[in-house]
């Protein structure tokens, strides 16, 4: 034990000596326990696929499934990037009082978001799954609107979750943030096995809900232990609160076009035979691993510091940091991209080839993925252009950009599909996020550069 509580001293004053060293440690913290998140999301994902394989039961849940996550990613993604460089800019203050009214604040808009958000979609049910299957036959529909509406809760639950999580991350408590995330995953898988592995998806919302509901507790757990809460109160509009939500509202917008992508490729997916909708979704599993696993790691321990740098004006450490970790993204995604392509068809069989899930199947999921995989150097690049971009307050510029993706991803979707069928969607995919990546870093550096010129 004395050995162990050395070796964590010693990584601990090892992380203090510089900006970047810290990043990095936050990086590592954040990368074992996405990790351990990914890890049972891949045992959840190969106990679905062996009970479901690519069936219409799963296109169900997947597309009942598809607008209460869209919320989530677009709704409490989107003020993680917005709350965060404000309350870190309070908190830098030393006024602890103030940091506490910010929280409470942003937690009660947040919760009656949620909350409006879940019941206007509880009205429009039906018309919602008309408009995103419309090629799914009226018995698939009207169980598609059963599940929907079962899952709505999850709006608020995992969207609470998320912005919990958030400010963990402010708070650099990156490990607990991290692996709050296993519960849904867990739940999904012990539900499946204890109803037998029958391939129900009321089943898979069943998981999905409890397991949203565990990581809301302990996220709130985790902030209680910091001393604060996740308890809605409303001290009315301060100046720190109307900078989050002015920052919020172009932040959303953006995300709302960016996270359309994958309604959109999800949707166009329906268009296609039977079971497409399942093996584009099967055949994300690996490039979306790994861009949570990079993304979480760069993208969530960078703000913080970006935040620090930008707030004392010290754009040559910006710009040291952002080189660094840009080359540091492409000597590690490149090469895992070539071994995903490489070794596309065995990692599926090895992951998926049991149960319901056929031969047959292994062979669609793994052409697809061969596609699917191309995006993630340029997801990652994304990721960390898109945090500098939010500390250089350019928001806007993000829904602008996101507005653009949104236009591409649909026009190259239906070019491609007709040739590559969902393959030629995940290709799309793939040219959206390199578009992306060019724009955003095109923009940051212009903006740095008058900064600087301004400075």
């Amino acid at each position: 034990m004395e050995a162990l509580a050395d070796i964590r001293q010693r990584w601990l004053a090892w992380r203090q000596a510089s900006t970047n060293r810290a990043i990095f440690g936050a990086a590592v913290t954040i990368a074992v326990t996405t990790l351990v998140v990914n890890t049972a999301t891949v045992v959840k994902d190969i106990d679905v696929a062996s009970v479901f394989g690519i069936s219409d039961a799963l296109d169900v849940f997947l597309m009942a499934n598809l607008i209460p996550t869209f919320c989530i990613s677009v709704l409490a993604g989107s003020l993680f990037t917005s709350f965060v460089p404000v309350y870190i800019g309070v908190r830098e203050t030393g006024d602890a009082g103030r940091a506490r009214q910010l929280l409470a604040n942003v937690t009660f808009l947040a919760i009656a978001l949620f909350i409006v958000t879940a019941a206007v979609l509880w009205l429009a049910d039906r018309w919602v799954i008309a408009l995103i299957a419309s090629r799914f036959g009226a018995a698939k529909q009207s169980r598609a609107v059963g599940l929907f509406d079962w899952l709505l809760p999850m709006i608020l639950m995992g969207g609470l979750a998320s912005f919990g999580g958030s400010v963990l991350n402010a708070q650099k408590r990156f490990a607990l943030a991290g692996l709050a995330p296993i519960f849904p995953q867990v739940m999904v898988v012990l539900v499946l096995v204890l109803a037998g592995n029958v391939a129900d998806p009321q089943l898979l919302v069943v998981g999905t809900l409890i397991g949203s509901t565990i990581q809301l507790a302990v996220v709130s757990w985790g902030i209680h232990k910091l001393g604060y809460s996740l308890v809605p109160r409303w001290h009315g509009m301060d100046e720190h609160s109307r900078r989050v939500i002015t920052q919020y509202l172009p932040m959303i917008g953006g995300a709302f076009v960016m996270s359309a992508t994958v309604v959109v490729n999800q949707i166009m997916a329906a268009w296609l035979p039977r079971g497409s909708v399942s093996a584009l979704n099967f055949a994300g599993k690996v490039p979306t691993m790994i861009n949570s696993l990079g993304a979480a790691a760069v993208g969530t321990a960078v703000l913080p510091f970006l935040s620090q740098q930008v707030a004392v004006g010290d754009y040559a450490a910006l710009r040291h940091t952002v080189r660094t970790y840009s080359r540091l993204i492409l000597g590690v995604s490149v090469p895992v991209v070539i071994i995903a392509i490489l070794f596309a068809r065995p990692t599926v069989a090895v992951l998926f080839e049991r149960g319901a899930f056929q031969r047959q199947d292994t062979d669609l999921v793994s052409e697809i993925l061969r596609c699917s995989v191309l995006q993630v150097p340029f997801y990652l690049l994304g990721t960390l252009f898109s945090r500098l971009v939010s500390v250089l307050r350019g928001n806007r510029v993000l829904l602008y950009g996101a507005i653009i993706n949104v236009a591409i991803n649909a026009l190259m979707n239906l070019i491609l599909m007709r040739f590559m069928d969902a393959s030629g969607i995940a290709l799309s995919t793939a040219i959206v996020y390199f578009v992306s990546t060019l724009f955003l870093y095109a923009y940051s550096s212009r903006a740095i550069r008058k900064r600087v010129s301004a400075g």
